[in-house]
């Protein structure tokens, strides 16, 4: 792999935005492939396709920028050799969507927020001010929304599969928490293979806060956390301010009293499906408005 450097050359600055333009080639199959692999094999609801329908189409529109930015910068995307890191993980969690909502759509959604600021900055020192902007108005709160995505399903998930717990350990849950929850009448339309499982959701809304969680429309989230232009949103985050800011999209986003069973599912799925521990330092901060509290990744990132 070539060295990216701190994007004061030239060839730095190529080869920091066609690793860039690779990790959202990926990002646009896994987006399709774990709509195809397992939407309809784990019965999911509309809006778990609805989410990832929008994520994919967030990462298609930032391989096109990030490729058209390269070519700006007399390069092209496939000059350079690139990892695959991302589809290796991809394969060790083919057989479980929980692990690999935990690893592809959690740890390494989360990863990318962790060194965005420092990228953006690198390219601003280094006089790249139209990239710097790319990612820092568009790429980066987009990506805090797909970190979400992956913190709300496999929230859901472990939820669904035990529904009882949300009902009876009500303070468990965030302050903010408005999760979806299965009812207990869910039925499967048996004779129908196309058909999905018929999830009949209920909002729970533990704080009276009222509104549910929904899906997260990018088109909508462009770091619009407080307001309206996104530009204080963009200024906390880049300065570590965590605070109680939300990305726009109806997600709850403090995590902090997520269910302890739904953090120690995720804790065991990385442990076995994540190489080694998670490296600090964190973006807290963006971390936080996805919703993806410190008690999920502090955990890991030493060796048990």
């Amino acid at each position: 792999m070539p060295k990216l450097g701190k994007a004061g050359s030239l060839q730095s600055r190529q080869a920091l935005v066609h690793s860039l333009v690779h990790t959202e080639s990926w990002a646009v199959d896994l987006s399709w492939d774990i709509i195809a692999r397992f939407g309809k094999a784990e019965a999911m609801p509309r809006a778990f396709f609805d989410d990832f329908v929008r994520v994919a189409q967030d990462e298609g529109r930032h391989f096109l920028l990030l490729a058209a930015r390269l070519k700006e910068l007399n390069s092209r995307y496939g000059a350079l050799p690139a990892h695959d890191g991302l589809w290796d993980s991809a394969e060790t969690t083919a057989h479980d969507l929980k692990a690999r909502l935990a690893v592809e759509h959690c740890v390494h959604e989360a990863r990318g927020l962790d060194v965005l600021p420092t990228t953006i900055s690198r390219f601003r020192r280094g006089g790249d001010e139209e990239t710097a902007k790319l990612l820092e108005t568009v790429i980066y709160p987009e990506e805090i929304t797909h970190c979400a995505a992956g913190v709300k399903w496999f929230s859901f998930l472990c939820l669904r599969d035990s529904p009882e717990h949300l009902l009876t350990h009500p303070k468990e849950n965030s302050q903010a928490s408005r999760m979806l929850v299965p009812k207990a009448d869910i039925k499967a339309e048996d004779d129908d293979d196309d058909k999905l499982l018929e999830s009949k959701l209920v909002r729970l809304d533990l704080d009276g806060a009222g509104g549910g969680l929904s899906s997260a429309d990018s088109s909508t989230t462009n770091c619009q956390m407080q307001s309206g232009d996104g530009s204080s949103c963009r200024e906390s985050l880049m300065n570590g301010e965590a605070g109680h800011q939300k990305v726009d999209s109806g997600v709850a986003m403090d995590g902090r009293q997520t269910p302890e069973s739904v953090v120690s599912a995720f804790h065991s799925l990385v442990r076995n499906h994540f190489r080694g521990p998670l490296k600090p330092p964190f973006n807290d901060a963006a971390r936080a408005a996805a919703g993806f509290g410190p008690e999920w990744y502090l955990p890991l990132a030493t060796k048990v």
